[in-house]
């Protein structure tokens, strides 16, 4: 590298770093031109679209979700021993994220799982908690936002395997 090289990483078969660029180059394009479909709020859908991505992560337990914050702040999961996936979801905040990520198609996947994730959190007495951690759950709920971000994406994907997969 001292010598003004570069160095390259794949998680697929061994790749040169001029490869691993191109790939990266088409992807930045693919992004940008779904950022032209918003037109004038293209800004704003790049600036919302990298807030929420900031936080998406992968936990092996659960799957992809999108927590309104990473750790155990407030120690408000008294269970967590570690670092390694501590988290809190909150109903509002989840479910508008869920619905930015699915906004357009590259997304749609993501933004079912995480809305998944956070109606699957359902306390047993059958609502969404105003928060949820791994081990804790919150007493009370708020408006049913859940119900019109499931209808928004039922009526942009017509996939009614999810409305019956989170409807009891």
């Amino acid at each position: 590298l001292a010598g003004g090289g570069s160095v390259g990483f794949s998680s697929k078969a061994p790749l040169p770093a001029a490869r691993i660029r191109a790939t990266l180059r088409a992807a930045w394009e693919a992004e940008q031109t779904r950022y032209g479909a918003y037109g004038e709020h293209a800004e704003v859908k790049m600036a919302v679209q990298a807030g929420a991505m900031w936080n998406v992560v992968y936990n092996p337990l659960e799957s992809v979700i999108a927590p309104v914050i990473r750790g155990n702040p407030w120690g408000w999961d008294p269970a967590v021993l570690s670092d390694d996936w501590p988290y809190v979801l909150f109903d509002w905040d989840t479910h508008f994220a869920a619905l930015m990520l699915s906004l357009d198609a590259a997304g749609k996947e993501l933004g079912y799982s995480v809305l998944i994730q956070v109606v699957k959190a359902k306390s047993a007495e059958g609502f969404v908690p105003n928060g949820y951690a791994p081990t804790r759950k919150s007493t009370h709920s708020q408006p049913p936002v859940g119900s019109k971000v499931l209808l928004e994406m039922y009526r942009r994907y017509r996939d009614l395997w999810l409305v019956e997969l989170l409807l009891d």
